[in-house]
């Protein structure tokens, strides 16, 4: 999916939402410029070991970290205690979806992290 980000442009200067032609001291026949951006835009499902699934919107260049600390916030998680995988390889705060190959509604797994534990032979 591909979304479209739409700058406007006075006199060389960005035109805020806020400005007014007086604002920006504009005159009869003076030109605002148009500039389109088209960025790539996926949706990254993230499922966790409950089955509870929460789809993302992202660009393919935005780090995890947006999506794993929403994720931990909404199930009431610490996030230091989730572990995140694509494809059985561990997710860092800082991969991103082009880092990792991941595909528009791929989805990524979301699991509490074991600490400790010992084996003990009798």
């Amino acid at each position: 999916m591909r979304h479209y980000i739409i700058w406007f442009f006075a006199k060389g200067e960005r035109v805020r939402p806020q400005d007014t032609a007086e604002t920006l001291e504009m005159k009869d026949g003076d030109v605002i410029n148009c500039v389109v951006t088209s960025i790539a835009v996926i949706t990254i499902i993230v499922k966790d070991q409950r089955g509870q699934e929460l789809g993302f919107k992202m660009t393919r260049d935005s780090h995890m970290i947006r999506v794993m600390t929403v994720f931990a916030r909404r199930i009431g998680t610490d996030l230091r205690a989730l572990r995140f995988l694509a494809d059985g390889v561990r997710i860092h705060p800082k991969d991103t979806p082009e880092g990792l190959d991941l595909e528009d509604r791929q989805v990524i797994d979301c699991v509490l992290e074991q600490r400790g534990g010992m084996f003990v032979v009798v």
